[in-house]
Order: structure tokens, then sequence, then C-alpha cells
């Protein structure tokens, strides 16, 4: 029996290479390939073991080979292909008319980038066939996507297709649905409700229904990442934004905001029962929550359940006045506070009155409080105000001192 190993002492050949070994013979009768030699159980290993770009060049090696990887080719590792577009008339290197025997042979135990259907009648018979077809041949789709197409399925079977797929991304453009309630039911389908957050997004490009459709179920799908944000009496920009109840509400509405700040305002009971009513509403929630030169009227209890509504796990209240007699002191004692805000305090709040009845850890040599999640965050005092650094930037200050 010949081993594995003495296979490729004896032929000098790696496996990788045997396109060019195919090249290389010469004779008017070319020799079988070595690794047909072994017993067919183990050769078969041999391949399953392999990269898929050597399983190409293995298939040039003869014609025996071929035929053995492709009896196999449904337990062997999954190739990948580019994107392509099935439609009714072209058929090139990019697009293809679809026909459910070639595409199986095409596509076989195969990953397709990106599969989109163009100018069709998208029926119950077509999905049928596609859905029969990537099910008997393991063909998977990372982006799925539907242009100018006439869907005359039902919202049931097509989320299936999706489901069978495992696309990641779904696009539909200028499509026109059939059914009845299709819209309606492909959103609220459990495949579609678990899908990400940008393909959700692209959802919406499909047409002003299905726009509105998520709009009206935004509370109940996956929440949005949105970039800091600072709210400005007078500035109104893309990273600016003066207050507006609905206006706040619409922007954010079931999102994560990275960091909201509020800058040279008036923090009234009034306003900020605005904001916690606005974000209770609509799902809204921030990262890190900052208050930069304004002057806070409210009290500490009510200003603590922002925080906590918020679930903010940073907090920065930086040159600003608080009106209200023992704010300073009330907000440092509350629960929320003491468990889950690092703080970045002005020197018109006593700074250490706020460090005293902070948990915090002294590690190498520097005072450190842990935020929400568990990081920690080093503090120092300087000017009767508390400083939080992040890991980030103490390292800046390290390679600086």
């Amino acid at each position: 029996m010949v081993s594995w190993h003495s296979f490729f002492k004896s032929h000098a050949i790696a496996i990788k290479d045997a396109a060019q070994f195919v090249l290389n013979q010469k004779q008017e009768s070319p020799q079988r390939f070595p690794l047909l030699d072994l017993p067919y159980d183990l050769v078969i290993e041999i391949i399953k073991k392999m990269p898929v770009h050597d399983i190409l060049s293995l298939r040039l090696a003869c014609s025996a080979m071929n035929d053995l990887i492709e009896r196999h080719r449904l337990s062997l590792p999954c190739r990948s292909f580019p994107e392509v577009e099935i439609h009714p008339l072209l058929d090139s290197e990019t697009h293809l008319v679809y026909d459910e025997e070639k595409f199986a042979k095409l596509f076989k135990n195969g990953i397709i980038a990106g599969l989109t259907f163009s100018y069709m009648d998208i029926t119950e018979e077509l999905l049928c066939s596609i859905k029969r077809t990537m099910e008997r041949n393991r063909i998977y789709v990372e982006r799925l996507g539907f242009d100018y197409c006439r869907i005359s399925t039902s919202a049931q079977s097509f989320a299936e297709l999706v489901q069978l797929s495992q696309a990641f991304e779904l696009s539909i453009v200028h499509c026109v649905a059939v059914v009845d309630g299709f819209s309606s039911e492909l959103a609220s389908s459990y495949t579609i409700r678990q899908m990400p957050v940008p393909d959700i997004l692209s959802l919406r490009l499909a047409c002003s229904a299905m726009n509105d459709l998520i709009e009206r179920h935004r509370l109940s799908l996956p929440c949005r990442s949105f970039p800091e944000v600072e709210i400005h009496p007078l500035l109104d920009s893309e990273t600016h934004l003066v207050y507006d109840e609905e206006k706040f509400a619409k922007l954010f509405k079931n999102g994560i905001i990275a960091g909201l700040t509020f800058s040279y305002m008036d923090i009234t009971e009034e306003l900020l029962c605005s904001i916690k009513r606005t974000m209770e509403r609509n799902r809204i929630y921030v990262e890190r929550l900052g208050f930069d030169y304004c002057r806070i009227s409210t009290s500490a209890q009510s200003f603590a359940e922002l925080v906590q509504l918020s679930q903010a796990f940073e907090l920065s209240i930086v040159h600003c006045v608080a009106v209200v007699d023992g704010f300073s002191s009330e907000l440092a004692s509350s629960y929320t506070i003491r468990q889950y805000v690092a703080l970045e305090l002005s020197d018109e709040i006593d700074a250490n009155e706020i460090l005293a009845d902070l948990d915090c850890e002294l590690i190498d040599g520097n005072w450190s409080i842990r935020n929400k999640r568990g990081e920690l965050r080093t503090i120092g005092i300087c000017e009767n105000c508390i400083q939080i650094f992040s890991d980030d930037a103490i390292a800046v200050i390290e390679q600086n001192m």
C-alpha cells in the first residue's frame, strides 16, 4: 500500500501543482495521476481537507479526478462565486438565463457573493424551483436582490427563500407585488425581523409602501446605531441639532446614540421630562451622555432618572452651574450614578465631594472607576475637577510624558 508520505516523497509533487503536472505530461499516453493510486477512502479524505483553490487545480489533473471530485462535491468545502444576475434575456459571465439544471451545475456546493433577479416575474413555480435547487445542491447567497420584478408569490414563500439561501442582505428595488398584503406580511415575518439593521435599511428603498410599513413597525425591529450628536440652542447640522421633541423622536426612534451632548442650554424640569418621555416612548438609548456649559435647574433625582432611562454608561458634566441646593451631593449619592456612571465634573461642582462617595480602585498607582460595562476609567483631580480618561487617552499621555 502506498502511504500518503511516500506518495509525496516518491513523486515530489504537491497537490496544488496538479495543473502543472498535467502540462508536464509530454507522452502520447499520459501516466495515471499518482493520487489515484492511494486507497479510495484515503483519497476522498485528503481531498476534503484541501483548500478550495487546490481542489480546483486537482480537477485539471485528469478526467478521472474531475469525475471523482464532482461525485463528492457536496461533501467538499464550499466554493465561492462572485456576484451574478439572473436575467430573462442576457447570458454571459455575469448574467444568466435561469435554468434549474444549469444553475445547480454551476453553483453546486457554493456561496454566491450576490444573486440578483432582474426584470422577471417571480412566480410561486419559479420560487419553488430556486428553493429546491438551493436545498439539494447546498447553494447559499450572501446578498439577495430583486430589481424591476413582478412578485406574484406569497410573502411566506418569499421569506422561506431568504431563510434557505442564508442571505444576510435583502434588496427589493422598483418591484411590484401582486398579492395583497405582501409588504406587511413580509416585514412582519420572523425571517425578515431577524435580519441585521443595514438590510432593513436596504428594504426601505424598495418602495414608499415598504418604507412606511417599516416605520410603523420600527419599535419591533432591531435597534439602529447613530454617531455622536450635540443638542445646541442655535446650531442645526449633521452633527448638531436644535432640540424638538417630535424631530428628535423621528430621527433616533429605536436607536442607540454613541454620544449625546447638551451644550449652552438651560436644563429645566420641563426639558428633562420631554427628553425622558421621548426616549421611553421611542426606545432611544445613549452610550455617553454629556452636558457642557449648561445651567442645570432640575433636581438631582430627575437628572439621575434620565441617566438610568438612557442606559448611558458614561456621564460628563463640564462647566455647568447647578441651581438647586445640594444637587451635586444628591446626584453623587444616587444609586444610578454610584453604580453605572463615570463622572467628569466642572469646578462649579465640588469634585472632592463627588469622588468621596464613589467606589474607586487603586490600580498601578492610579485611582480608577468602572463604568456600566465593567471597563476601568482612570480618575484624576485637577483644579477641583474630576477628570476621567479612557485607556487610549492614558496611553497617549504616557507616550508624551
